[in-house]
């Protein structure tokens, strides 16, 4: 996983930083039937940034901007049938009518499993805030937050 982050103040008002982080991996689990998907892996990036203005002791304006993105496939848990257990008695069933096909694997704990189909997430998301803050002269002060922000998620 990758970090940087960068702060730089462009005048005595205004100052900005910009974050990102992104992480990758492959599949971590394997599929005991044959011919299943493995899954498990993943794709990750978020960026964010900001604006930050005060042209006076009164007055501060911060604009707060993100981004991110994953793509990947959760994975399916782990397989052990118990011997006796009703989701042994299921299996038994199911693998009787040809669905599905024999599971070889019922080792806990090793990341290998029996799935037909592995879920998956496809996410974006983009986020605007606006934070505002006035100090009137009677020692009060107006604070107003305002935020947008849009996502699409597909699994």
């Amino acid at each position: 996983m990758a970090r940087r982050s960068r702060f730089r103040s462009r005048t005595s008002t205004l100052r900005a930083s910009v974050g990102a982080v992104r992480s990758t991996h492959g599949n971590t689990m394997s599929n005991a039937l044959a011919g299943g998907p493995d899954g498990n892996d993943d794709d990750r990036l978020a960026l964010r940034g900001q604006l930050s203005w005060s042209p006076s002791d009164d007055l501060e304006l911060r604009l707060l901007a993100g981004y991110a993105r994953e793509n990947g496939s959760a994975g399916a848990s782990d397989v052990f049938l118990a011997p006796g257990a009703p989701s042994t008695t299921v299996a038994g069933i199911l693998q009787q009518t040809g669905f599905p096909s024999q599971c070889g694997d019922s080792v806990p704990r090793n990341r290998r499993t029996c799935a037909v189909a592995m879920p998956t997430l496809d996410l974006e998301a983009v986020d605007l805030s606006l934070l505002g803050s006035y100090r009137l002269a009677n020692g009060w002060t107006v604070t107003s937050v305002t935020g947008w922000d849009r996502y699409e998620a597909l699994r």
